[in-house]
């Protein structure tokens, strides 16, 4: 093969770069080559190229190993298949994508193609404490089946392996587009509509018991639900119940067995106290259904029936693929490294559509990834911290070190110095402080879509509607509650030399993507700076 013709492209490509090969195959011995499979690989501006070897074993049962000519353009190696069979590869160049200034230009162009076509890693490097690194991306797709463990060397002599758990279902809220009730107090506004909507309103019929229709944004498989008593009057509880999935297009509003599928079936059931959630496992989850029914056929003992909340959850896709392993420089010391499957990295969200309920978010990485020159600086150390609070007046006690321990052993990471000094400081700060947002305190602090899972964002629901936001929202960690619709949170992934986390303002209902400034330091520096 003639690598003078592509040497060129490939040094073009660094420092990030995706090409394809084009390979060939035999049986190991004398033989005709045999055209195979495209085989992809993409790196992050982290990763020295050309690679000196690289080998991997596919979800097929596939297992390779191809070595790299000096320039990258050619490799030879030699192929397992499931039977045992060994074959000899080759593999020359086809030349990469339009050559880009860094990694972050090629990502438009892969998350284009469909996941199913390439696997792409953003990697965590940890010495004691997990750091975020951008440049630690690769992508690998050898045409048959996602890979399952890769192993590397560069041309420095660094080398390391990484495992690749396979994806696993998890589950996610149920949208429901709307609920009716075969009786509600209109007059109160205790309808069923209420037991959509957060907060005290409720759901209250002048009977013992009720049926509830309950028709979702899309089909789905109900695995589990919850249900929510009422404020008041725990012999208006439901007793008994049975959730039912529609069998056909259409349904009687009078009951008809014939239309419905039993999924679950509860009696002699209670809540241990007033607004009590009690989530409830599907014994008998059946096929995807629009369209589901709660018939509570006894109470308590009341002659009215009541409920404050109702949710449905099911499975959503496969959780992206986690990666764990190790980096280990020439001579150095092994550094232990994980990450996750993704497709794009951290940028904005802006809104493209208005209407409730079809208003979707798309993310454009302007203003992200880089803060504005002209953020304002804030407290980071102890003694910073204590002089800002003191002026403000408003210093709580410290959170105990053991109690931030006890977080970052919860989250998997270390907080950002300015954050952690802050709670060694200040256990949160109330919700009157001068600055404005309610800071929670260490025990209360979490991920995103765990504090905040019942968000509702122009009719989505961030809990059951992620998709993109899990790369932002949901993996980004809360530190407020929500104030008059603001939101203060800050972004493991986006970590700049000095360890601090991208930290982010946002207001629900906002068209305008989150205010995003260096650090948490900053960022209640720039509180401190507005209004009230």
């Amino acid at each position: 093969m003639n690598a003078q013709n592509v040497r060129g492209s490939v040094e073009e490509t660094v420092p990030g770069m995706t090409v394809r090969w084009r390979v060939l195959f035999r049986p190991t011995g004398p033989g005709p080559w045999r055209e195979g499979r495209l085989l992809r690989i993409g790196i992050g501006s982290a990763i020295p190229w050309p690679m000196q070897r690289i080998e991997w074993i596919d979800r097929a049962g596939y297992s390779c190993t191809v070595d790299f000519s000096s320039d990258g353009s050619i490799f030879s190696g030699v192929r397992t298949t499931p039977d045992g069979q060994t074959e000899e590869l080759q593999g020359q160049i086809l030349g990469p994508t339009p050559a880009p200034e860094s990694i972050r230009a090629l990502w438009p162009a892969w998350r284009r193609r469909p996941s199913s076509e390439g696997w792409i890693f953003t990697i965590e490097t940890a010495d004691r404490l997990w750091r975020s690194t951008s440049g630690w991306q690769i992508l690998l797709d050898d045409g048959i089946a996602p890979p399952a463990w890769v192993g590397w060397q560069d041309v420095t002599g660094a080398s390391g392996e990484w495992d690749i758990a396979e994806p696993t279902p998890r589950e996610r809220p149920v949208t429901i587009a709307s609920v009716q009730a075969d009786a509600e107090h209109a007059a109160a506004d205790e309808v069923a509509a209420n037991l959509l909507e957060p907060g005290p309103s409720k759901w209250f019929a002048d009977q013992p018991t009720g049926d509830l229709i309950l028709l979702l944004d899309e089909a789905a498989t109900v695995t589990s639900y919850e249900l929510v008593s009422g404020d008041d009057a725990p012999d208006r509880d439901p007793s008994e119940w049975q959730l039912l999935a529609l069998k056909r297009s259409s349904w009687s509003v009078e009951f008809q067995p014939e239309e419905w599928q039993v999924v679950d079936v509860r009696s002699g059931e209670d809540f241990a106290g007033r607004n009590t959630v009690r989530r409830f496992n599907v014994s008998r989850p059946g096929s995807e259904s629009r369209v589901y029914r709660l018939r509570i056929t006894r109470n308590t003992g009341s002659v009215h029936l009541q409920l404050s909340r109702l949710l449905l959850f099911g499975l959503a896709a496969p959780h992206p693929d986690t990666v764990v392993g190790f980096r280990e420089p020439a001579g150095g010391h092994r550094l232990i490294m994980r990450g996750y499957a993704t497709t794009e990295p951290a940028r904005h969200l802006l809104l493209t559509g208005h209407n409730r309920g079809t208003a979707r978010w798309e993310l454009d990485r302007a203003g992200w990834e880089s803060p504005d020159p002209a953020d304002p600086t804030g407290p980071v150390t102890i003694d910073e911290w204590t002089a800002f609070l003191e002026e403000l007046g408003e210093v709580y006690p410290p959170a105990l070190e053991e109690q931030i321990l006890d977080l970052e052993t919860q989250l998997g990471v270390r907080l950002p110095p300015s954050y952690r000094n802050f709670l060694r400081v200040s256990n949160g700060l109330g919700q009157e402080n001068p600055i404005g947002p309610y800071l929670l305190p260490v025990e209360d602090v979490g991920w995103f879509r765990d504090v905040h899972r019942e968000v509702h964002i122009d009719g989505i629901i961030i809990g059951a509607d992620l998709g993109d936001w899990e790369r932002v929202f949901g993996r980004s960690l809360a530190v407020s509650r929500q104030d008059d619709g603001w939101y203060l949170f800050l972004d493991p992934f986006t970590i700049d030399e000095n360890g601090e986390w991208r930290a982010f303002r946002w207001r629900d209902g906002d068209a305008s993507p989150p205010e995003a400034v260096t650090d948490f330091g900053a960022l209640l520096a720039l509180e401190r700076s507005r209004p009230i």
